[in-house]
């Protein structure tokens, strides 16, 4: 687990993806998935952290362009590199009580948490 600024909460339903969702990579659960908001805005989002023992998944959403998700999916930049340097980066924690989501720096997430410095996108 790493601590982060629990002061910046942001609404939930304003970075869940609503609409247009797809799974880029599945293993047993998605693990790397895109989507809409209810208002239009492209997130890519993947699980980080999955404490089964708590029932607690931790999990990183990011808005993405439209042209820079197509280098991703072209294998043009890491999804390492889309995080780092991502302006708005919203940490998601899903509990059987709760869902709360935050607004953090990137440089915040720890470098164990965060993608391989080799993160292209694999189609399935």
């Amino acid at each position: 687990m790493f601590e982060f600024d629990k002061t910046n909460k942001v609404p939930y339903n304003l970075i869940a993806i609503a609409k247009n969702y797809d799974i880029l990579h599945f293993d047993n659960i998605p693990i790397l998935v895109t989507g809409h908001t209810k208002t239009g805005q492209r997130v890519l989002a993947s699980i980080m952290f999955d404490d089964t023992k708590k029932n607690i998944s931790y999990h990183v959403f990011i808005f993405i362009s439209e042209k820079k998700l197509n280098l991703f999916l072209k294998n043009k930049i890491t999804y390492r590199d889309i995080i780092l340097k991502s302006k708005e980066v919203f940490i998601v924690k899903h509990s059987a009580q709760n869902t709360r989501s935050y607004k953090i720096r990137a440089k915040d997430i720890p470098v164990d948490w965060l993608p391989t410095e080799d993160s292209f996108y694999v189609e399935e």
